[in-house]
């Protein structure tokens, strides 16, 4: 059987050296922010969207990756932010693939939580993800992973 391919993007976001999760009401995880694509979206304009919706943030993505390099063009090319991890699961009928991002808010003071969807949110330090027994594991992977992306952005840099 084929399974239809849903497209995913997420969002670690940190603001002040801590990661934002959300729990969500219908799985009892702490997620990070995100979502599925909708038809003739980017994968910024649904990880945009749904930050927008889910915790009301704007943010910046963090594109500190080596393996990249920017391509410029004229010609109505638009080049999209990066990916720090992408991936694929079953789920149920169907397979996600997930693109995810790392993300800093510049500005939280609007942080404001989907109540349909979500129990809450909270602000993790990297000691408490890699501690936590609430976490779901591959979100810890991931987190871990995406605390050593924001760390490498925050650090000092020398001139």
């Amino acid at each position: 059987m084929t399974k239809k391919l849903k497209t995913t993007v997420t969002a670690f976001i940190f603001h002040n050296g801590k990661l934002l999760l959300i729990k969500h009401k219908r799985t009892g995880k702490w997620l990070h922010v995100g979502g599925h694509a909708e038809e003739n979206e980017t994968l910024d304009e649904t990880l945009e969207r749904e930050i927008k919706e889910e915790v009301n943030l704007e943010v910046k993505f963090l594109e500190n990756y080596t393996h990249y390099e920017k391509v410029s063009s004229d010609n109505g090319f638009k080049e999209l932010p990066r990916p720090f991890y992408i991936h694929a699961r079953d789920s149920g009928d169907h397979r996600k693939m997930s693109f995810d991002f790392v993300c800093v808010a510049e500005n939280i003071d609007n942080l404001k939580i989907l109540e349909d969807e979500l129990d809450g949110y909270k602000w993790f330090t990297k000691e408490e993800i890699r501690n936590s027994s609430e976490l779901w594991e591959p979100i810890r992977i991931l987190a871990l992973k995406a605390f050593e992306v924001y760390e490498k952005w925050a650090a000092p840099k020398k001139h």
